[in-house]
């Protein structure tokens, strides 16, 4: 069954399986950054690890995120008050 990242953060990762979910998270991201896609705030809650290890990111739940709701995750240019930016 798929996990969250906030299910794993107490979890008893090795460093190196971290360092894996990391790699790729930036992967996932830089892949929805290329096709052109808006994916919101990256908050563990919607970053999911699946039983076979892939990292998926869930799409953003509206269309723009309010940065306030999730600024400790919120794109820079969000962050600031802006739109996000592809």
């Amino acid at each position: 069954m798929p996990r969250t990242l906030d299910a794993l953060a107490t979890a008893a990762l090795a460093p190196d399986e971290r360092v894996r979910i990391a790699r790729e998270l930036a992967v996932a991201v830089a892949r929805l950054h290329a096709a052109g896609r808006i994916h919101g705030a990256l908050a563990p809650g919607r970053v999911l690890l699946t039983d076979a290890g892939e990292v998926l990111v869930l799409p953003a739940p509206g269309r723009f995120e309010s940065p306030l709701a999730r600024a400790g995750y919120a794109a820079p240019e969000v962050a600031r008050g802006g739109r996000p930016t592809r």
